[in-house]
């Protein structure tokens, strides 16, 4: 993953975004030539970090879930939260952490990628260790999956997102 770089709302700009974490089309877009994605996300505060960002594509349609925390319990999607600044990053679509197996292919630039971002401590950051007792007792509770077998075993804290398209 690249760097992140957090920068102040430009003038109106704030406005043009309903909630924190949601995406709008033309900001943030994807890039066929360079196999690049870039994202503009309203935040609350500059304490977040992405933690992860994966291909979660399949029958549904082309996907990535980019996964971010703040290390606080807070929520921000709730009415009136603030929007305080805009993070920016970019990263290849070789920079997804399941591209190895399962590669993110773009090769229209109409073509649309639905982005989620989900503001959680989720399972993927605990170490080794506690990650193999957190599933081994969600195996003793039959975790349940969807109709393409993805394993939902917890809900997000928070979730936003949008569509984008191809872009400069």
């Amino acid at each position: 993953m690249r760097q992140t770089l957090f920068r102040n709302f430009k003038p109106g700009e704030a406005n043009k975004y309903p909630k924190n974490f949601d995406i709008i089309t033309v900001e943030s877009y994807h890039n066929i030539s360079k196999k690049e994605i870039h994202l503009e996300i309203p935040m609350p505060n500059k304490r977040f970090k992405v933690f992860s960002a994966l291909n979660t594509s399949g029958s549904h349609g082309k996907q990535i879930t980019i996964i971010i925390n703040d290390g606080t319990p807070n929520r921000y999607r709730v009415p009136g939260a603030a929007k305080k600044f805009m993070l920016e990053f970019d990263f290849g679509f070789d920079d997804l952490l399941n591209s190895e197996h399962n590669p993110l292919i773009i090769d229209d630039v109409a073509q649309k990628l639905d982005v989620v971002i989900i503001h959680d401590d989720m399972t993927i950051f605990m170490d080794t260790e506690d990650r193999k007792a957190h599933y081994d007792k969600l195996a003793k509770e039959n975790t349940h999956f969807d109709k393409d077998n993805f394993n939902f075993e917890e809900e997000p804290k928070e979730s936003g997102g949008g569509v984008i398209i191809g872009g400069p």
